[in-house]
């Protein structure tokens, strides 16, 4: 694995220079450099607009009783989108560009929490009384995972004090 990393790690930047001379002599030094400099400054209001609405877009998904996860996830591929935007080379610039489309963004941020976080979906309930479980049958009916425990508020402990 750490081959293949150290591998990707010198042929990526190759790959991504070896395009850039390509592509630059078919259209000329200042078209590739009007292309350079437009992409990374797309990737810059776009890495600044997505940074600044993220939180936003949590809080309100939390006031309408949603989970944020899925907001939250959707700006952090965007901006990773606009990460690769910034980059110059246009092997990266294509991913980046790929990566602000709303159903691409989607899909593969299911396909990534399916994968490394093994959740198929999220689902967040507001009941009356969060104290008490829900009912077996409700979680039977497959509406999603459901996780139970316990709390303790900090401020209700009571002290030891030995310690």
């Amino acid at each position: 694995m750490k081959l293949v990393a150290i591998i990707l790690l010198f042929a990526i930047p190759m790959l991504e220079i070896g395009v850039l001379i390509k592509v630059g002599q078919m259209l000329g030094f200042w078209s590739m450099l009007a292309i350079v400099i437009g992409t990374a400054t797309l990737g810059s209001i776009i890495i600044s607009h997505e940074g600044f609405s993220a939180p936003l877009k949590a809080q309100e998904a939390m006031q309408r009783g949603e989970a944020p996860v899925p907001k939250m996830f959707d700006s952090a591929l965007a901006v990773a989108g606009g990460v690769l935007l910034v980059t110059p080379g246009l092997i990266a610039d294509g991913f980046g560009l790929l990566l602000q489309i709303p159903p691409v963004r989607r899909m593969l941020a299911s396909w990534l929490m399916k994968t490394f976080f093994h959740v198929e979906d999220i689902v967040v309930e507001r009941g009356e009384a969060p104290h008490e479980p829900r009912p077996r049958s409700a979680a039977a009916a497959g509406d999603g995972p459901v996780i139970e425990g316990e709390f303790e508020r900090l401020e209700e402990r009571t002290l030891d004090p030995k310690k």
